[in-house]
């Protein structure tokens, strides 16, 4: 099981609210491929991820703009974002493709992007909301 950890906790309510969220998806994409579910659960479970994924980033980079954080750390958070979103986007490809089959590795692959995330990036954008 890959579960949300509270020392993730940026202290933004937004932010650590999705990115729960975030970590259930991810949950439930790792126990359809260690429960053996149907490659459609599994297919739905991986776009659901992109989907909130992209929907996540939005939000954060709207309150980039709207806490006007500084241009070089957005700029580098954002490319993270776009970098995760291309990710996840070429693994569904894969998928669709069946070149990928085993998506327990995947699921694992992307909680160790999020908590690395969070504790790199997040967590620097959540003070500079709070510090407004």
């Amino acid at each position: 099981m890959i579960a949300w950890d509270p020392s993730l906790a940026t202290g933004d309510a937004m932010i650590d609210r999705q990115h729960q969220e975030l970590y259930r998806i991810v949950n439930e994409l790792h126990t359809a491929c260690n429960e053996g579910h149907t490659d459609d659960h599994v297919d739905r479970a991986l776009s659901w991820l992109l989907s909130y994924t992209i929907e996540h980033f939005a939000a954060e980079e709207d309150l980039m703009v709207r806490s006007e954080y500084p241009a070089v750390p957005r700029d580098e958070h954002v490319a993270e974002h776009d970098e995760f979103k291309r990710q996840v986007d070429g693994l569904l490809e894969q998928r669709k493709r069946g070149e990928l089959t085993a998506m327990g590795p995947v699921a694992e692959l992307v909680r160790a992007w999020l908590d690395s995330h969070i504790n790199r990036v997040d967590r620097r954008l959540a003070e500079h909301v709070h510090s407004q």
